[in-house]
C-alpha cells in the first residue's frame, strides 16, 4: 500500500470541513507545523492492521503534533466523505503513516508563544502497490 500525504492550510479546506475540523486555529499569518520528511510512503501490510481492508481512497485527517518537540502525537479522522463506523480504520491507518514523523514546530511571526499542541490538516491518499 502507498500513502501519498498533501498538507493543507486552514484556508484549502473547504467550509464544512473547517466547521467540523478547526477547533483551535492559530491566528492568520502564523506559521504552521511542517513535515520534516517525504510525502509518499510505502507501507508495509505488516505494520498495520490486518482487519484494516480499505478500498483505495483520499481522505482528510487533522494531524495533532506536539510543538515543543515537534512529535506527531496522533491521527483524527472526521472526513465528512467517511461514514462514522469506517473512521476509525483510517484513524489507524493515519496513525500508523504518522507514527515517528518529525514536524518544524509552528510560530507566531510576532514571537509569542504558540500551544503545546497544535493541529496540521493533511489529505491521505491510499494506493494499492
Amino acid at each position: 500500500m502507498i500513502a501519498i500525504s498533501r498538507f493543507l492550510t486552514p484556508d484549502e479546506l473547504t467550509l464544512d470541513e473547517q466547521r467540523i475540523l478547526i477547533r483551535d486555529t492559530l491566528p492568520k499569518g502564523s506559521i504552521l507545523p511542517k513535515h520534516i520528511g517525504i510525502n509518499q510512503k510505502q507501507i508495509d501490510s505488516l505494520s498495520i492492521k490486518p482487519n484494516l481492508d480499505l478500498p483505495d481512497k483520499e481522505f482528510l485527517a487533522t494531524l495533532v503534533i506536539d510543538n515543543k518537540t515537534g512529535n506527531f502525537v496522533e491521527a483524527v479522522v472526521e472526513d465528512p466523505a467517511i461514514a462514522p463506523a469506517q473512521r476509525n480504520k483510517y484513524q489507524q491507518l493515519a496513525n500508523s503513516i504518522f507514527r515517528g514523523e518529525k514536524f518544524q514546530p509552528a510560530r507566531y511571526p510576532n514571537g509569542t508563544p504558540v500551544p503545546e499542541l497544535v493541529n496540521c490538516f493533511v489529505r491521505i491518499k491510499i494506493q494499492r502497490g
